[in-house]
C-alpha cells in the first residue's frame, strides 16, 4: 500500500531535482533520500493506525522495558549476526574479484 504512494512521488520528486534544478543527477540521491524518510513515515502511521495490527495484536507500541531487556536484544542479535556476515563476505569477495579483475586488465593494456 505505501509503495503504491511512494513510487509516483519518487518518479516525481526524481525528474524535477534531475532535470528541473542545477542538480542534475545529484537530485536522484537526494530524492531517494526524501523517498526513504517518505515511506518511514507512512508505514509507521500505518502500522499505528492500521486495524489489522489492532485486530492482531502484532504492535504494542515501543516499550523501553521490553527494548532494553538483555533476552529480547540477544534474540535480535542472534538474528543479526548473521546477516552481518553474509552481507560483508558478500561485500569483501566482490570488491576482491573486482579488483583482481581490475589488475589483470591494467596488465594486459600496459
Amino acid at each position: 500500500m505505501v509503495l503504491i504512494i511512494v513510487f509516483p512521488i519518487n518518479l516525481g520528486i526524481s525528474i524535477a531535482l534531475i532535470h528541473h534544478t542545477s542538480l542534475g543527477l545529484l537530485g536522484s540521491p537526494l530524492a531517494l533520500s526524501i523517498t526513504y524518510w517518505l515511506s518511514f513515515a507512512l508505514l509507521s502511521l500505518y502500522t499505528k493506525y492500521s486495524p489489522a495490527h489492532r485486530r492482531n495484536g502484532t504492535w504494542g507500541g515501543l516499550q523501553l522495558r521490553a527494548v532494553l531487556d538483555t533476552r529480547s536484544c540477544w534474540e535480535f542479535l542472534k538474528l543479526g549476526i548473521p546477516g552481518i556476515f553474509m552481507v560483508g563476505t558478500e561485500w569483501y569477495i566482490s570488491r576482491t574479484r573486482l579488483t583482481t579483475t581490475l589488475n589483470y586488465v591494467i596488465q594486459g593494456c600496459l
